[in-house]
């Protein structure tokens, strides 16, 4: 996946099975987009085509309200059974250029923001990231979120990965620790 923006192009690798939403500004070009991502997925009958047509039309407007990059999600089988997650990629301009003293900052004003139950600094790859769990008392979602800073370019990639599936999380959140490990800056 890669994420262009004002900022430095930022590319980070996700799995096959998460497929990027459509996020064009016009509807003609996002309706046409997803038509041609329900192709690609074979996705033939015309009720299960407008229900997904019409979840990606609403993570597309939802993403769209804010300072995100772009928008995956996937629809799978763990252990048998259906699950689903979305991965949202944002950039944010960093404070400090210091990796460690960003990664500190962002662990505190997540904690500070009282939307996460667990914040706390680790390792990922080769950087120390803000890592932080929570969920939606209301949907029942769950959500991990990681603070990437990306050294040298005052630039900080935030990723989160929802679900409603309580048992696939741990795998939701490999495949969100191998994202945040493998981004990098575009030369």
């Amino acid at each position: 996946m890669t994420v262009a923006h004002a900022r430095p192009v930022i590319d980070l690798d996700l799995p096959p099975d998460f497929h990027e939403v459509p996020l064009a500004a016009a509807v003609e070009d996002r309706v046409h987009d997803q038509a041609a991502l329900l192709d690609r997925l074979a996705v033939v009958d015309a009720g299960r085509r407008e229900s997904l047509g019409w979840y990606l039309e609403a993570l597309s407007r939802t993403v769209g309200d804010h300072d995100v990059a772009t928008t995956a999600f996937c629809a799978v089988r763990i252990g048998g059974r259906p699950s689903s997650a979305t991965l949202t990629v944002a950039l944010h301009d960093a404070d400090a250029d210091d990796p460690l003293v960003f990664a500190l900052g962002s662990a505190e004003s997540l904690r500070a923001g009282g939307h996460y139950d667990v914040v706390r600094t680790e390792r990922v790859g080769h950087v120390l990231v803000a890592l932080a769990h929570g969920s939606d008392a209301t949907t029942g979602a769950r959500h991990v979120t990681a603070v990437v800073p990306v050294a040298g370019h005052g630039t900080a990639v935030v990723l989160c990965l929802s679900t409603h599936d309580l048992a696939g999380l741990e795998v939701y959140e490999r495949v969100l620790r191998r994202a945040a490990a493998s981004v990098r800056v575009v030369a």
